[in-house]
């Protein structure tokens, strides 16, 4: 779950600044068009001021629908929301592991399994279409981390290609 939780997140995170910088970068170029003349605009490109005006409100347009979409989509809250939820779990996980330290059944382990219920329900979910996505990425990265731990000599990068080889291998047989 932590490794899904993430993997939204990073996702999210990235749509989410990419949309920001092209919405900053088409803000800065209108700005940069409005409160500079159509005429001398004209003298210093082909175009003709009629073009640019033309090209101004395009872009303007251009602005205001993805300002809008980024309010539809708001993927900063999603972020948020697998951020959040990413760091409930992970506590929750340093907590399972000194439960398992200590070994045996205990009202701690009550106390652990009401937590866990409460993270479970209060977090948002994993949307169903791409739980078997991330599933797939989660095993693939446990299977590397063992396959690291095998050959802890060889290079990061060469880990890398030998596993991906090797993996079309593994699905062959």
């Amino acid at each position: 779950m932590i490794t899904m939780h993430s993997s939204l997140r990073d996702a999210y995170g990235g749509k989410a600044r990419a949309i920001d910088l092209i919405l900053l970068i088409l803000a800065v170029i209108l700005n940069s068009i409005l409160f500079s003349s159509n005429e001398y605009l004209s003298s210093i490109t082909s175009f003709s001021p009629s073009q640019i005006e033309l090209f101004t409100k395009i872009l303007a347009l251009l602005v205001f629908l993805i300002s809008v979409i980024l309010l539809l989509v708001n993927w900063k809250q999603s972020l948020e929301n697998h951020k959040s939820a990413c760091n409930r779990l992970f506590m929750l996980l340093n907590e399972c592991r000194q439960l398992i330290e200590e070994s045996g059944e205990s009202p701690q382990t009550e106390t652990f399994n009401k937590k866990y219920e409460e993270v479970m329900a209060s977090i948002v979910p994993i949307p169903d279409a791409k739980f078997n996505r991330l599933k797939s990425h989660h095993l693939r990265k446990v299977e590397f981390s063992k396959y690291l731990d095998r050959n802890k000599a060889k290079p990061f990068w060469l880990c890398k290609l030998d596993f991906f080889i090797k993996s079309f291998n593994a699905s062959n047989n």
